[in-house]
């Protein structure tokens, strides 16, 4: 059993999803990583500038000094973690490779003021600094030890947490069939083929719902199924769990199948590597 946390976090759907909450070692491996790319980029930044000077204006390098590179070192130190979690739904290279994401406490993507207010506190968590400024970060280390979340001072302000995400293994898609299923997609021929992005938020559904109660799957498919069906201009009453299923199985086979009423009670779900943040 790993000895990381877990949360559950509640939906106004009422439907719960549960992540994995990293530790502080976690997050130190992907600080590190990021460390070491923002070290590299200065070093190859502090080559360029020597090179571009000793071939074109050794004056004006006597005039700016070091200058631009500190000004490279202040842009990486306080806006490389803002910046990537902005524009990379809460993740840096380190947490990348990692398998983090900062997500809010409700289980939301962050905003880019959460991403960057977040990145400007670990200044703080790193205190107390030994000599030549070097952060030890056993401030954060102690606030993140005395809640459930590991949450640090800067996840504590703008209300954030850095969680584990769970990667699956696309392993084979499998047909699904139901009663009434043919039906439905006797009428599916006019509307429009799906999307990659609606095609993943299907097969994810379609994942799940044997892990919910009939009432349960109508209540989670409807939403859906009725934002679509406005999107398609069409007025139809129909089983939203079967309008879903539907779409699933034409996108994916076309038709039901022969095979799909044959192997439908021991037939499993798609595996998706769709993480619970982004469902």
């Amino acid at each position: 059993m790993s000895l990381d946390t877990k949360v559950r976090v509640l939906t106004p759907e009422n439907i719960a999803f549960e992540y994995e909450i990293a530790g502080p070692f976690q997050r130190l491996v992907a600080y590190a990583i990021d460390l070491g790319i923002r070290a590299l980029s200065l070093f190859i930044f502090f080559c360029l500038y020597s090179l571009l000077l000793s071939a074109f204006n050794r004056t004006l390098g006597s005039a700016l000094g070091l200058a631009p590179l500190f000004v490279a070192w202040f842009v990486l130190e306080w806006f490389y973690g803002g910046v990537f979690e902005t524009f990379w739904n809460g993740q840096t290279p380190g947490k990348w490779v990692m398998g983090l994401r900062v997500v809010t406490v409700q289980g939301q993507p962050i905003t880019g003021l959460q991403a960057v207010l977040r990145n400007v506190l670990r200044a703080v968590d790193g205190l107390p600094s030994v000599m030549m400024a070097v952060p030890t970060f056993l401030l954060g280390l102690v606030v993140s030890a005395c809640n459930g979340r590991f949450q640090r001072l800067g996840d504590l302000a703008t209300g954030t947490m850095v969680i584990r995400e769970t990667r699956q293994m696309v392993q084979e898609v499998q047909p699904v069939w139901a009663p009434g299923l043919e039906e439905v997609m006797e009428h599916l021929h006019p509307i429009p083929p799906l999307e990659a992005a609606m095609a993943r938020v299907i097969a994810a559904y379609v994942q799940r719902r044997e892990q919910f109660h009939p009432q349960r799957r109508w209540e989670i498919a409807h939403p859906l199924a009725q934002a679509l069906l406005r999107r398609w201009h069409r007025e139809w009453e129909v089983d939203p769990d079967l309008l879903l299923l539907a779409l699933y199985q034409r996108h994916f086979f076309g038709t039901p199948g022969t095979q799909a009423a044959e192997t439908a009670s021991s037939a499993a779900a798609p595996s998706w590597p769709v993480s619970p943040a982004g469902v």
